[in-house]
């Protein structure tokens, strides 16, 4: 006959817990436990992971939903931040060479704000500099002086033609077609009538004085677009000093201000030569005046391409960032680029591109759903691409997918330095690593979280210690003995084993917020 299995006994089925054996009276005489109850696989992996410096050792942390994998990285994570420094900020600025390129700069943390606030009053103080300069008692007399000595010296050449004229009888005339040499008698000018009349050879003596004086004519014409040509180029170079000097004093200040930061002083530098050599853009700018056709709310003002677009600002911020991406969709992890209808057409520049949470995440830590990841179209496989090229590039997703659509810019790439954790399921981990090998190559840490832990008294004074935290964390009464001991063979009726004890932190969680309710329609002070 077969031997049938021993009958389970009840006290083996249910293993009670006294609540004298715990050696306190309430949660408040315990010492709480502050990190993971029953993980130290998963924090030592976790501590591994975010320690290592080196390419591709992000996190993958997976493990059944409620046992606390969202709360034991946050809550390390966050330590771990609280130790490293504050990461870079980062602008935009106009690429004067090629705006559809803007470029990228870095600032100490904090201080983009601060460069930001100072090109803003830049800004506003190149705004009363340059007109006053142009409307100067000396840059109108300078301009007049040279405006004059331009008409005088073509005012000299048309007399010198006209008192020609005069000596060989005829007269230089203005025309509606320009001007012209015509043969005078008695101070009139000869009618054609009057001019067959003459005697052929005084009409040939006529014809020739004038076909000389009309070569002369010529020659002069030949010339005006030359002189035009020379004033224009005195008068923008006139321009080209006066903005110069409404500018230089303004940058230099701003120079020595940043005189620590290259790149920014280099800037600055190509700041004041766009100004001088848009000198006649500001010379329009402030001569000009609304027309019907053209709104002064349409004009894009000249001074606008000299403001800062900080996409990524630490100011007031200590350590390094701990970013969560609650909806990872493609533009905010990676930024966008806005457009503004303008005209009927949708333009945008550089001041309109917006960063994303990997941006804000640079230089620390970012937390993204899995699940959530995956259901982006083309999430992860940029995330991919820029894990792998550490470097940060802010594009449309249909740029992204292959497809031309609205014109748009190509920003500067941007150094990336930051720590990915991943958070999803055992079976999202297992299948994710199985079809896509880059799972391997770029979350090189797999930080699995255990479902339970084995029941013993150190484990069970362990759980104590974590309820007490956790009453401690979200402000709730004070939990007696009865209550954790009843709490503790709650966990083992979880998992369905008297030896082990559940890590199903949601659960236990929601029923001490329940108890807790209760005890306050009772009006007691203890759980």
């Amino acid at each position: 006959m077969t031997n049938l299995p021993e009958p389970l006994p009840p006290e083996a089925a249910y293993r009670a817990v006294d609540p004298d054996s715990l050696g306190f009276d309430t949660t408040d005489d315990v010492d709480p436990l502050t990190n993971g109850l029953g993980q130290s696989s998963a924090i030592e992996a976790i501590s591994f992971g975010t320690a290592i410096a080196q390419d591709g050792y992000n996190l993958f942390a997976f493990g059944d939903p409620g046992v606390g994998r969202h709360t034991l990285i946050k809550a390390y994570l966050t330590e771990q931040a609280a130790g490293r420094p504050a990461p870079e900020d980062w602008c935009y600025v106009n690429n004067f060479d090629d705006s559809q390129k803007p470029e990228a700069i870095a600032f100490p943390s904090g201080s983009a704000r601060v460069f930001s606030v100072d090109m803003e009053k830049f800004v506003e103080d190149l705004r009363v500099a340059i007109p006053a300069a142009f409307d100067s008692e000396d840059y109108r007399e300078r301009r007049q002086s040279i405006e004059a000595e331009i008409n005088e010296r073509q005012e000299t050449e048309f007399q010198a033609l006209h008192e020609q004229a005069t000596k060989s009888g005829a007269a230089l005339v203005r025309t509606p077609m320009g001007f012209a040499i015509a043969p005078v008698a008695n101070g009139k000018v000869v009618e054609p009538a009057a001019f067959q009349a003459l005697p052929e050879k005084e009409q040939e003596s006529i014809r020739e004085n004038v076909a000389e004086l009309e070569k002369k004519l010529e020659d002069i014409v030949r010339r005006i677009p030359g002189w035009r040509k020379e004033l224009a180029e005195k008068i923008h170079e006139l321009n080209r000093e006066v903005t110069a000097f409404a500018a230089t004093h303004l940058i230099e200040t701003l120079k020595q201000q940043y005189k620590l930061l290259p790149e920014t002083v280099d800037w600055l530098e190509r700041v004041r030569s766009d100004i001088i050599d848009n000198a006649e853009m500001f010379w329009r700018a402030v001569t000009e005046t609304e027309t019907p056709q053209m709104p002064m709310e349409f004009v894009e003002s000249p001074y606008e391409r000299y403001r800062i677009n900080v996409i990524v600002d630490n100011q007031g911020r200590t350590h390094a960032p701990v970013v969560t991406a609650d909806h990872p969709t493609f533009s905010k992890l990676f930024g966008r680029i806005e457009h503004q209808s303008r005209f009927g057409n949708l333009m945008t520049d550089y001041r309109m591109i917006r960063g994303g949470c990997l941006h804000e995440a640079n230089g620390g830590f970012l937390v993204i759903d899995g699940r959530e990841l995956l259901m982006q179209p083309m999430a992860w496989e940029k995330l991919k691409r820029v894990l792998k090229t550490r470097r940060l590039e802010i594009e449309s997703i249909g740029e992204a997918m292959g497809y031309s659509g609205l014109s748009t810019l190509e920003p500067e790439t941007i150094p990336l330095d930051v720590k990915v954790i991943l958070i999803g399921d055992r079976m999202l981990y297992y299948m994710m690593a199985a079809l896509d090998p880059d799972v391997a190559r770029l979350f090189k840490v797999a930080v699995d979280f255990d479902e339970s832990f084995e029941r013993t008294r150190e484990s069970e004074e362990l759980f104590a210690r974590f309820i007490a935290g956790l009453i401690n964390r979200e402000n709730l009464r004070p939990m007696d003995a009865s209550g954790v001991a009843r709490l503790i063979e709650h966990a083992s009726r979880l998992i369905e084993d008297s030896r082990r004890l559940s890590l199903d932190v949601g659960r236990i969680r929601d029923l001490i917020f329940e108890a807790d309710h209760y005890a306050a329609a009772a009006r007691r002070k203890i759980i």
